[in-house]
């Protein structure tokens, strides 16, 4: 095996374990299913697909440009690390000290339950489900990181 497979192996690898935590897809769901609750069987996986889409362009964007955002703007890895991490805390704070009550559904207005189309939802797909929920601050931060990382590996 060449240098340069190995090398992008290695590079997806760390890709994988470093965003799994960060885009965190099972503590996500819990967020973005109250979204989701008006729709139907069919139409929640569209507007599964849609995010995932949104999701992928957003992160393969930054990956691919994100080595010469950071030069463009003068930052340092160091710096998109730290802004990102701060990024994590204030919407994980934001997530516990939250003073909105629970909506408890009684047994009589579940069967009642009249399905809305997915144009209702759709204005809310990109912002705030994609972004920043699923792919936020600490997503794109880790991004930046491993965009700078791949391209000094590159160039060596």
């Amino acid at each position: 095996m060449n240098t340069n497979s190995h090398s992008f192996i290695h590079l997806v690898f760390i890709g994988i374990i470093a965003l799994f935590p960060v885009v965190n897809p099972i503590g996500a769901a819990f967020i973005v299913s109250p979204y989701f609750s008006e729709l139907s069987h069919k139409e929640r996986i569209k507007a599964v697909k849609r995010i995932a889409l949104y999701a992928f362009s957003i992160c393969a964007f930054i990956l691919f440009t994100g080595h010469w955002i950071l030069e463009l703007f003068g930052l340092s890895v160091p710096v998109i690390q730290l802004a990102g991490g701060i990024m994590i805390c204030k919407i994980g704070w934001e997530f516990l000290s939250s003073d909105k009550e629970p909506e408890v559904q009684s047994a009589n207005s579940v069967d009642k339950t009249v399905f809305k189309p997915i144009s209702e939802v759709e204005n809310k797909l990109f912002y705030p489900i994609t972004f920043p929920i699923t792919t936020g601050a600490g997503t794109i931060a880790v991004l930046f990181t491993l965009s700078a990382q791949g391209c000094r590996i590159i160039q060596q």
